[in-house]
């Protein structure tokens, strides 16, 4: 069982962000942003993304010789909370 519980956004609150980039083997990038705002003082709103690209497999094809096991894997999410106050 895996719960992934989320950062809620806080209606006024001052906006955040943070960005987070990655390379590693096989030209692997991985890229991830995260932003908070608020849309008044009764609306809170956050967004969020993410990018995981494996340029090169880690294994051959023998029939053809491409590489095999490339990934590239997108993702979004985003939260909205109307605090009435």
């Amino acid at each position: 069982l895996v719960n992934i519980i989320t950062r809620t956004p806080k209606p006024g609150a001052e906006p955040t962000a943070d960005i987070s980039l990655g390379y590693g083997n096989y030209e692997t990038i991985e890229a991830s942003a995260y932003a908070s705002f608020s849309l008044g003082d009764k609306i809170g709103m956050d967004v969020s993304g993410m990018i995981h690209r494996q340029g090169n497999g880690f294994g051959t094809n023998i029939h053809d010789g491409n590489d095999v096991n490339k990934d590239t894997t997108r993702a979004v999410r985003s939260k909205i909370v109307f605090d009435p106050g």
